[in-house]
This record gives structure tokens, sequence and C-alpha cells, in this order.
């Protein structure tokens, strides 16, 4: 079995971060973007099945409840993203130092 490389574990901490980085960005816009039934009008609802309104209050109280957790998950992500990032790169650069060394 080969022995693990760090410069590549430094390089998947660093992408990873990066793609949570993209994530966090990415989430909150996507959430945005979508109408999520929000607007139709009472009248338009009051026109449907009982089956489709039962779905369009369970998606709209879903809504409501995730919306308030989107910006939390987002930071979270960031912040694990810049810390990944961050981790790689020093590992990286305390790597880099001693070989330079030897």
């Amino acid at each position: 079995m080969e022995k693990i490389e760090y410069s590549d574990l430094n390089k998947f901490l660093v992408s990873i971060g990066v793609t949570l980085i993209i994530v966090a960005f990415i989430l909150p816009w996507l959430y945005l973007k979508e109408p999520f039934d929000l607007s139709l009008t009472q009248e338009q609802i009051s026109k449907l099945t009982n089956e489709a309104q039962k779905i369009i209050v369970i998606r709209q109280n879903f809504i409501l409840r995730t919306i308030n957790y989107i910006q939390y998950l987002s930071i979270g992500l960031f912040v694990s993203g810049l810390t990944s990032i961050i981790i790689g790169l020093c590992r990286w650069i305390k790597k880099q130092k001693m070989s330079m060394n030897h």
C-alpha cells in the first residue's frame, strides 16, 4: 500500500473548502429563485382539488420553517469551507518550508 502523500491531502482540503464556499452562495440563490407556489392567491388555491390544496399548504409551511435556517446553513458552509482552505494551505506551506530546508 502506498504511503499517503500529504500534498494530496492538503489539495483535497482546499478543494473541499472551495466547494463548500460555492455551495454556501448557491444554496440561498437557488432557494430564493424558486417561487414555491407563494404567488398563488387564495382564490386560485380554492379552485384546486383538496389533495392539491393540502400539498400546497404543506409546501408553504415547510418553506416558512426552512427559510429561517438557510442563512445559518450558508454561514456554516462558508465558515467550514474557509476553515478547510486555511488548514490545507497552512499545512501545505509548512510542508513546503520543511522540504526546502532539507
